[in-house]
């Protein structure tokens, strides 16, 4: 993506019923995926890819999480989107 307003992102958002009392929020999109050997290391405050970046977006969803007794897990592997449910925009 090179910011450009014509640039199309695709993600997929879906919900399922865990255990009583939980709801898994699934989030996908068709990035290349974290290069690391340990994904969850991109949780971490400051941690980024980007020349640019500061590294913070996940650290604080996490935490936004955790406050309400959530858990939030990042991973590679996560099937590709498919055509029939179709890009968010």
């Amino acid at each position: 993506m090179n910011g450009d307003s014509d640039d199309i992102r695709e993600l997929r958002i879906s919900t399922s019923q865990a255990d009583a009392g939980c709801v898994v929020v699934t989030v996908c999109d068709p990035g290349p995926g974290f290069a690391s050997q340990n994904p969850e290391q991109a949780l971490a405050p400051f941690f980024t890819t980007k020349p640019t970046g500061l590294g913070m977006r996940l650290s604080i969803c996490r935490s936004i999480i955790d406050a309400h007794g959530g858990e939030l897990s990042i991973g590679n592997g996560v099937p590709p989107l498919d055509d029939d449910a179709g890009p968010a925009r």
